[in-house]
Order: structure tokens, then sequence, then C-alpha cells
């Protein structure tokens, strides 16, 4: 199986690509494959508790389920710190499987040998 990395840059200001990449990823994890996810820009958002629950996209399962999954499947949201502090949001309210990360943190996934994912 692969080692991968799924990038998502959005998260409320695009429910439908964050819940699509989400969708992916999930299907990645369930199917066997080591998945961690990398959370950059808006995307940092989807680390914070309660705010996959206010999205709204037009998927089979809604976001919040699909980042319960995640987690439960394993998969850790690296959520960039410096995405996360520019938009003034409380570490203390980071989500179950959530942790912030550092541009050395994202090298090393890669260097690890996980295939990064843009979806």
């Amino acid at each position: 199986m692969a080692a991968l990395l799924f990038t998502i840059s959005c998260s409320t200001d695009d429910p439908e690509r964050s819940g699509g990449a989400l969708s992916t990823a999930l299907a990645a994890a369930e199917a066997g494959h080591d998945v961690a996810l990398w959370l950059s820009h808006e995307g940092v958002r989807l680390a914070v508790k309660a705010v996959a629950e206010t999205m709204r996209e037009p998927w089979s399962r809604d976001a919040a389920a699909l980042v319960t999954a995640l987690t439960t499947q394993g998969v850790v949201l690296h959520a960039d710190r410096d995405a996360f502090d520019r938009r003034e949001l409380d570490a203390d309210q980071l989500r179950e499987g959530a942790v912030l990360a550092a541009p050395a943190d994202l090298a090393r996934l890669v260097a690890e040998g996980r295939v990064p994912v843009h979806v």
C-alpha cells in the first residue's frame, strides 16, 4: 500500500472542494493506504473543533463525518502553524487527531516517502 499525503487548502470557503478532498482521503485510508493530511491556507480551519460541522456540501457524508472517520482511522491532520496563526485560530480548540505543524514537518513527511496528493 502507498503512503499518501493529501493537501487541502480550503474549507468553509469552498466546502464542495474540501469535501471532495476529505472523501478521497477517506477512501484511500479505508482501502488500507497510509494517509496523512496537510492543511494549509483556509484548510487549517478543518483542524478546529466544530468548523467541519458548519459546512454543507453535496456529498453523501458531511465534512464532520468525514473528518471524524479519518481521525478514527488514525489519520493525522497536520495544520500549517503559520496559516493557523494568521487566521488567529485558537490552538486550544484543535480537534482530536489534529496537530500544528511547521514547514519542516511537511518536508519530513515527503522525505519519508509520502506521495503528495492535491485534490
